[in-house]
């Protein structure tokens, strides 16, 4: 008898799809009218996508899998690097420009 699927699968299902249609999107010579904009909602899906690492942690700490926990604390801080630099590219972009005379 199979086992029934879990009630993540759809959404890590959907996340991995639309990451790779953004990317298939943005690919070559794009104009990206609000950059600022894209980079905000893809630093929120980055926090998101750290919450799910952190989780995973957790249930491999409960698990008793060291070793996969220690991994996943690892990906979870660079996640978190990663959500930091996007958040700067936010501010960067908001930024007003300064005009040189």
């Amino acid at each position: 008898m199979p086992k029934p699927t879990p009630t993540y699968a759809g959404p890590a299902m959907d996340m991995r799809e639309a990451a790779f249609e953004l990317a298939a999107c943005l690919r070559g010579d794009v104009q990206v009218d609000q950059p600022d904009v894209l980079l905000a909602l893809i630093r929120a899906t980055a926090v998101a996508l750290g919450n799910s690492i952190s989780e995973m942690a957790d249930a491999a700490d409960s698990a008793g899998q060291d070793a996969a926990a220690a991994l996943l604390r690892k990906a979870l801080a660079d996640q978190h690097g990663s959500a930091q630099a996007l958040a700067e590219a936010v501010q960067a972009l908001t930024r007003p420009r300064v005009l040189r005379g």
